[in-house]
Order: structure tokens, then sequence, then C-alpha cells
């Protein structure tokens, strides 16, 4: 199943499918003429293994290391440079907006949501135990034992 969350006045979206989660890069014009970047962090092994992870505090794998280079390279050639950078405080979010070439602000209410006692779960088991990405996507309270749900973030 494949569902698609997006924002009015913006090019932003999430595309949530059975077994994954494509964040793709997001950019919006405010009406003084700024520009916002939303850009999700570089590969970590949960994301290869398939494992929920969201407030653990996971480091970048080699490939994440270089798709956040590329993103600078690709940031700096298209965009003019950033004014701020935001990122939670987790690592894979740092490192990923240090590329971006300026002081990366942290800030934790960028941090994912906290999937309580799911955190660190396989994928396929959420699904198939919980029909978790069509509930989470269909229920604004719908969350892990102990986690956030949507409409808490």
């Amino acid at each position: 199943m494949k569902q698609r969350l997006s924002w009015p006045n913006t090019k932003a979206c999430i595309n949530l499918q059975q077994d994954k989660v494509i964040i793709k890069v997001a950019l919006t014009k405010n009406d003084k003429g700024g520009t916002l970047l939303l850009i999700r962090h570089g590969q970590t092994h949960a994301n290869i293994d398939q494992i929920w992870h969201g407030v653990t505090d996971t480091p970048l794998t080699e490939e994440g290391r270089f798709q956040a280079q590329r993103m600078g390279r690709h940031v700096h050639s298209t965009y003019s440079a950033p004014s701020t950078v935001y990122a939670s405080q987790l690592q894979r979010a740092v490192h990923t907006a240090g590329e971006l070439g300026r002081e990366v602000v942290s800030d934790p209410r960028l941090q994912e949501m906290d999937n309580g006692e799911w955190e660190e779960t396989d994928f396929r088991f959420l699904q198939g135990e919980h029909d978790f990405f069509k509930r989470f996507s269909a229920e604004d309270d719908f969350c892990a034992p102990g986690g956030e749900s949507r409409a808490d973030v």
C-alpha cells in the first residue's frame, strides 16, 4: 500500500510505503522570498536493515556520509548559501546538515518520533503484527506502546 501526505503551498511530501518511508527533499518559498529546504539524513545501518530507529542515535554508514557530501555539493551548486542550518541533535542529522557548510543549530523539536517499545523493531514485524504503516498514516493518535503519535509531535 502506498500513501502520500502533502502540505498546502509546498512541494513537500512524504511517501509512505509498506516497508519503507521515503522522504523527498521539500522546497517552498515564503512570502519574503526565502527558501526552506528540508533534507533527510544519509543512510544508516538501521535503514539498510529496515529497522525502525526513531530516537536511537545511530551514525551514518560510509554510503550515508557519501550521500551527505553529495547533497552538500548539490545544494551549494543549486541554491544560494543557507543563512541558517537546523538539525535534530542526533548524529546522523548533524553530520548530514554539517555538509551544508554552516554551523548546525541543534533543535530537539526536530528529533524523530519516539517509537517507545517498538524502537529498533523490524519494519516487516511492525507491518505484519500491527498494520503499522496503514494505521500510522490513517490515525493521528496511533503510536507504539510508550511512544509518540503524529498528534503528539
